[in-house]
């Protein structure tokens, strides 16, 4: 997950992707579907959304790091990273 490298990566990556989810939900507008939740580039907010991601891929990656001692680092990478996008700082 690029939640745990470096929060410059972490920040390319979130943009890369949410761009990814906006052209599928503005193809989905100009063939006239309901647009996916989270792919609507009108009115996203990226910190938001990759906060919303961060609390539902925590658990997992928590549990990852509790039964393999040399990933107990991930904690505190995942905190660092949800720090940077609750002060919706961008490095």
């Amino acid at each position: 997950s690029a939640d745990l490298k470096t929060l410059d990566m972490a920040f390319e990556w979130a943009e890369r992707i949410s761009e990814e989810f906006f052209r599928q939900g503005d193809l989905e507008r100009s063939l006239g579907s309901a647009v996916t939740p989270g792919f609507d580039r009108r009115g996203a907010n990226l910190a938001h959304l990759q906060l919303s991601f961060l609390t539902f891929i925590e658990p997992f990656h928590r549990g990852v790091a509790a039964l393999l001692p040399g990933l107990a680092w991930i904690p505190a990478a995942i905190e660092r990273t949800r720090a940077m996008w609750a002060a919706d700082q961008t490095p």
